[in-house]
């Protein structure tokens, strides 16, 4: 019997390592008496898209780094992405999709030889540990790898690059007969590379008048017609100026003031112009920048307030008003939401 039990428990931590080993699996790390999750960052990802992925202020990303929001990332950088009731679900959610949460491990180091410590590390109950990971006893050894929760996940914030496909670029045939036939010269792919010319553009032709045999060139132009290789397109990672105004207002989300209640939409006459939506709140001024969270899709939007809540029926029981065009932006299609707010403290 008690043989049976330790191939049992022996399964469950082998069951677990193998889930756990995936290249995409998110490892949370202890540092100074906090929990993060190790993070390698990729080619475009940028700190606000990191930011918006996990639901965590990217003010806090920053200083967990030893950078600003306004540093570049390189890809391939290990970086830290901190964990807190902001993001880090230690029950195991009940009203949100699987697309909108990706499960964290934890594997044991020196010293942490029972679930207490583990549990003291993580902030997790001792009797959810246990339950997730199938555990029997408090035991647990360095190397094992345990299920400690999940983070909350926009699964939409990823970078959009396509790996160009190879260019044909043709000879300089511009002092050779009209009967030639152009032969032509593939360039390398990105792949082929290095890594610092893949974002590069460049024109190449083949110069047939050097001396010293063919050798590439960087070409005049007046003598290539549009042989561009395909750069990659950065415009869709940049912030928009109302979170840009936020992020001013709330000095990197280090100084807000938060609120949770339901929100009414309301037509606009001649719609809202762009990507910028409008809104009514009470207690702050005009011009303050809402960010409005909806925890039901994940999705978040920057609202600019107009004035205070009209005193019509139609925003009775409400904290604030969004012109009807966020709805699609919230991902709801009901007259009314439950928001998540932050703003500027004042």
């Amino acid at each position: 019997m008690g043989s049976k039990i330790l191939f049992t428990v022996f399964f469950c931590f082998v069951s677990f390592a193998v889930i756990a080993q995936d290249n995409d699996s998110l490892y949370v790390v202890s540092k100074d008496s906090k929990c993060y999750i190790s993070y390698r960052v990729k080619l475009g990802e940028t700190l606000f898209m990191l930011a918006k992925r996990f639901h965590c202020p990217p003010a806090l990303i920053a200083d967990a780094n030893g950078f600003t929001y306004r540093n570049t990332i390189k890809d391939s950088t290990s970086i830290l992405i901190p964990l807190g009731d902001y993001n880090y679900l230690k029950a195991k959610p009940e009203n949100l999709r699987l697309s909108q949460i990706r499960r964290l491990f934890y594997k044991v180091k020196t010293d942490e030889n029972n679930l207490s410590k583990l549990s003291y590390i993580t902030g997790v109950s001792r009797e959810n540990l246990q339950q997730w990971n199938r555990l029997y006893d408090n035991m647990i050894q360095v190397g094992d790898i345990f299920l400690v929760g999940w983070v909350v996940y926009d699964e939409t914030q990823v970078p959009d690059y396509k790996e160009p496909p190879k260019q044909i670029i043709f000879e300089d045939k511009t002092k050779a007969k009209n009967t030639d036939i152009k032969k032509p010269v593939v360039a390398a792919t990105p792949k082929q590379a290095p890594q610092e010319e893949k974002l590069k553009s460049k024109i190449v032709v083949v110069d047939e008048d050097r001396k010293n045999g063919n050798k590439n060139k960087t070409a005049d132009k007046a003598n290539v017609k549009e042989l561009i290789i395909p750069i990659l397109d950065t415009s869709k990672f940049k912030t928009s100026e109302t979170e840009q105004l936020y992020m001013k207002q709330t000095h990197n989300e280090t100084k807000i003031t938060t609120e949770k209640g339901p929100a009414v939409f309301f037509d606009m006459a001649g719609g809202h112009g762009g990507n910028v939506f409008y809104g009514f709140h009470n207690s702050v001024p005009r011009g303050t920048i809402i960010k409005v969270y909806n925890p039901g899709t994940g999705k978040a939007i920057y609202v600019k307030i107009l004035g205070p809540l009209p005193e019509t029926k139609q925003y009775y029981n409400s904290i604030m008003g969004i012109n009807s065009d966020a709805k699609e932006a919230l991902g709801v299609k009901e007259t009314r939401v439950w928001g998540e707010l932050s703003f500027a403290a004042n």
